[in-house]
């Protein structure tokens, strides 16, 4: 199974478990791709594009895969995937073998039969002094001990975790984070999963948020995403509990998460606190608390200098408080006056655009949208949605000359050298009316791989050529060297040489 190499090895066998336990829901293979839903505390939604049978892009709605990461609920419907196309039968390393299991089972169960008491106990002495995880879970199996001193355990381990890990410097390296990550991922799955279990919620609670600030605290190398892995986790957890607990201590963790909100927590971690707000506590008892709370900190977004940061948050915070207040039609004028107020937030004239086209008042969405383009022109990624969606508009309206010079306006301006607009610009004109047409871009436009494409697609090998031959380093020679390498042969020959000396110059010493 060739997607593996996508994923960490940590993160296979995860899916591989979510595979296991049959969460994965409405699954479905089109020619276009695969989508499922991994139902955890949380109905995920998973969607994955093929190209030639190969895979390509990958999305998921959980909070570890909104930061750019290929999540453990990804994985879980690529393994759904495998077994209906018959690769994971193929594989012998993800094939369950439940004989080989139940032969374990019964091996274990033959030993601890010849075993005598004091050979058992002498070495349940030797693990429980060994390994001080083990000490503590066999302690709470004996023990009817309280929950502040079980939580105190919890700590010592935790503490003793990462000091193993950490050492004197406080400091865990990449070759050690997968490993760390494995102990803290079995925490959550196994004690704090037993202590839901037992339904002593509180206790699972604290040992889950203490657990979050080891990882707030923590100095560690973790550049493959071992530390969002177990942040996901517990995120997770947090929701396995709110499904079990009653309102009184729903209350507590709801006061919790609302204190975490004070800048202790890094960002990155502050957003699964602020994410566990918005997606839960939708019970009327919180509404108003919540309402409140996002309001305020709605209001604190004006103080945000960085563009960026005042619109990711602020435009977040002001969705739920629209969300909250169109609940009600008594708060029409409230949401009006929002609106108002912060206009300048791209999250506010998104759902003013979408308002306008479920009315279809399209001269009205066009005009926020002609305003959103100058009051973020500092955005580069908002404006290239702005312009994809007055295109959207103009073909919707038959407008076509209007269609047709805001598909000029995305390839020389907004997504400057984009293909999928390019083919689509191409398709407006004639094939001959094309030859003299594709020039406005190729003068306005600086070579790019974007451009080299559209020379590729154009048969323009001579330009093409040019454009490799010209671009430093391997990257281009690479990508378009079949295209190339038949007619000349010579030329990129040429060029190869010319980059190893290039090295060649960088790397020797006297030796």
């Amino acid at each position: 199974m060739k997607w593996e190499k996508l994923f960490t090895t940590q993160i296979v066998e995860r899916g591989y478990e979510y595979y296991c336990e049959g969460i994965v829901d409405s699954f479905e293979v089109t020619v276009e791709g695969i989508h499922g839903l991994v139902i955890g505390s949380e109905e995920y939604d998973v969607s994955i594009s093929l190209v030639q049978g190969g895979v390509d892009e990958m999305s998921c709605s959980c909070p570890y895969a909104r930061s750019g990461k290929h999540c453990k609920h990804m994985a879980a419907v690529l393994f759904a995937w495998s077994s209906q196309t018959g690769d994971l039968e193929r594989t012998s390393k993800w094939r369950i073998d439940d004989e080989d299991f139940q032969s374990r089972l019964a091996e274990i169960d033959d030993l601890v039969e010849e075993a005598d008491s004091e050979t058992v106990r002498s070495f349940l002495k030797g693990v429980l002094t060994a390994d001080e995880r083990w000490y503590h879970r066999f302690c709470h199996t004996v023990k009817q001990e309280d929950d502040e001193d079980e939580l105190l355990d919890y700590r010592l381990i935790l503490d003793a975790l990462v000091y193993e890990y950490a050492g004197d410097d406080g400091f865990i390296d990449y070759k050690e984070a997968g490993d760390f990550a494995i102990e803290l991922h079995n925490i959550l799955n196994e004690d704090v999963a037993e202590l839901i279990e037992k339904e002593k919620y509180r206790l699972a609670f604290a040992v889950a948020n203490h657990l979050l600030f080891v990882l707030n605290d923590l100095a560690i190398d973790a550049f493959t995403g071992e530390i969002d892995m177990v942040a996901d986790s517990i995120y997770e957890t947090w929701g396995r509990l709110l499904l079990n607990v009653n309102l009184e201590v729903k209350q507590e963790m709801f006061d919790w998460f609302v204190g975490q909100l004070d800048g202790r927590l890094e960002d990155y971690l502050e957003e699964y606190v602020v994410q566990m707000l918005i997606n839960e506590f939708n019970e009327g008892a919180f509404r108003q608390e919540r309402s409140r709370l996002f309001k305020e900190r709605l209001a604190r977004m004006d103080a945000i200098v960085d563009q960026w940061m005042r619109e990711y948050m602020g435009g977040e915070w002001a969705l739920q408080v629209f969300a909250l207040l169109s609940r009600d039609e008594s708060n029409e004028q409230e949401l009006k006056e929002m609106c108002q107020k912060y206009w300048n937030l791209a999250a506010v004239r998104r759902v003013a655009v979408e308002e306008c086209m479920g009315r279809k008042d399209y001269a009205l969405a066009l005009a926020i949208l002609d305003e959103s383009l100058e009051l973020d022109r500092e955005m580069p990624g908002l404006l290239v949605n702005y312009s994809q969606q007055k295109k959207e508009i103009y073909l919707l309206t038959g407008d076509k000359a209007a269609y047709v010079k805001q598909l000029w306006a995305l390839v020389l301006e907004h997504d400057r050298g984009d293909f999928a607009s390019y083919q689509e610009l191409k398709e407006q004109y004639t094939a001959e009316e094309w030859v003299h047409e594709r020039e406005k871009i190729f003068e306005q436009l600086p070579d790019s791989h974007q451009v080299a494409r559209i020379y590729q697609t154009e048969g323009l090998k001579d330009r093409l050529l040019a454009y490799v031959v010209n671009s430093p380093g391997l990257y281009e020679i690479q990508a378009f060297e079949d295209d190339l390498k038949e007619e000349y042969p010579r030329e990129l020959l040429a060029k190869y040489r010319q980059e190893l000396e290039n090295s060649a110059v960088v790397t020797s010493n006297r030796k």
